[in-house]
């Protein structure tokens, strides 16, 4: 998953809306450290962020393929994925 600014940013949004302090506070407060807080409090809470920006970066990327094929189905040449009947053997 690329990182640009929209993610940074949706990333940073997502967790001063869904993530309290408080839950921080009780985890240090539990003698949780910050890798441990992290992993088994944030992560967790940010699952539906790091999905949405998955699969938003899946969108973006197939997004880009439809003109490539378009250009060479114009000039006649093909690649691999859009003729498979052309690398089939003839006889």
């Amino acid at each position: 998953m690329p990182s640009n600014a929209f993610n940074v940013f949706f990333i940073k949004q997502f967790m001063e809306s869904n993530i309290p302090d408080k839950i921080i506070e009780s985890a240090g407060i539990d003698s949780a450290g910050e890798f441990l807080t992290f992993n088994q409090i944030v992560l967790p809470i940010l699952g539906p962020a790091i999905s949405t920006l998955l699969h938003r970066s899946c969108y973006l990327c197939l997004d880009k393929y439809p003109l490539p094929v378009l250009v060479t189905l114009v000039h006649g040449y093909y690649n691999s994925p859009s003729s498979p009947n052309k690398l089939s053997a003839k006889g």
